[in-house]
């Protein structure tokens, strides 16, 4: 299949989202902490899609009926990006915490096994053990490395991440059954996600006191241009500009397999600009982590052709008929 404008959107998308984690560790050096952090990057992403909205004349309000799933959506996205800004906050590794992220289609396939939606296979547990192999030594465990207890608890905080990506992934599918475009989807789900962070800014702060996670600061002078650009490269642009890719052009593997640029990105970028370095067996392991989600978007190719397969067969034999 030829390069399309579909692909060069989901690249566009996958390099901005590779930048959520190294905004977030500059703001943690503002002292932004990460509830504050996902309430900036969730305003003023609506805001901004807001305006998009408004100037293609494509603004339209979420059904009654569908404002319940919002809602659940709303508050899986907001626990998603919470927990993943909390492990830079904690000071875990940019390479570890990415690592530990993406461990979401272990989950995933746990959720859609104990739903019956679909029974984790050979092939499926096979990955899952790939990605479980890659925790192990990307934490460290694996070479006895002591963990103190700000460590421990950003891998912990990381594990949550990758769970709660997991859920998040699956409300945000039963939204997109209801037929809303992604900056319809993303609008919505930002106008309510902002009332839910205030409400569990307010409880996690009675049983959370480290300023890291849910202290409050007002920027200061420059300090504001970072905020506003991660609003832009953390939520807006990469979600937006999904609104560009025809289905036509590029299958939802290959969108996910090219989407899977941002951890890749993320591993360099923790070199790069930060000069950010872990262990061999840690590099090992989160390229473990990273190969285990490639791999199971190539079994979900695999799967869809054998299906499209099949229904082509069908629809052969009743023409026949």
């Amino acid at each position: 299949m030829a390069f399309t404008k579909s692909h060069l959107c989901v690249l566009i998308s996958a390099l901005s989202l590779s930048t959520v984690l190294s905004f977030s560790k500059v703001l943690k050096g503002f002292g932004i902490s990460s509830l504050e952090q996902m309430f900036l990057k969730v305003s003023l992403g609506c805001l901004y899609t807001l305006i998009i909205l408004l100037l293609t004349g494509k603004f339209a309000l979420a059904k009654k009926e569908d404002l319940g799933v919002f809602t659940l959506f709303a508050f899986s996205f907001s626990l998603f990006i919470f927990t993943a800004l909390s492990t830079i906050a904690l000071g875990t590794p940019i390479a570890v915490a990415t690592a530990l992220i993406y461990t979401q289609p272990v989950y995933t396939a746990l959720i859609a096994h104990f739903s019956k939606e679909e029974l984790i296979d050979a092939p499926k547990a096979g990955v899952m053990c790939i990605a479980i192999s890659g925790v192990v030594l990307v934490t460290g465990l694996a070479e006895g490395v002591s963990l103190t207890e700000e460590n421990t608890l950003g891998i912990i905080v990381g594990i949550l991440a990758g769970i709660m990506y997991a859920v998040y992934l699956k409300t945000k599918r039963t939204v997109k059954k209801r037929g809303y475009q992604p900056s319809q989807m993303l609008f919505t789900t930002t106008l309510i996600a902002m009332p839910v962070i205030i409400l569990l800014g307010l409880v996690m702060r009675l049983f959370i006191h480290n300023e890291s996670l849910v202290g409050f600061v007002i920027p200061e002078g420059n300090e504001w241009l970072y905020v506003l650009v991660f609003g832009v490269t953390g939520l807006a642009l990469p979600y937006g500009i999904l609104n560009g890719v025809n289905p036509k052009d590029i299958t939802p593997t290959s969108e996910g397999l090219l989407l899977l640029l941002d951890p890749s990105l993320n591993l360099l970028w923790s070199i790069l600009i930060w000069h950010q370095f872990v262990s061999p067996m840690q590099y090992l392991g989160a390229i473990l982590v990273i190969s285990a989600a490639v791999i199971n978007n190539l079994l979900k190719m695999k799967k869809n052709e054998k299906t499209e397969s099949k229904q082509e067969k069908t629809a052969i034999l009743i023409k026949q008929s």
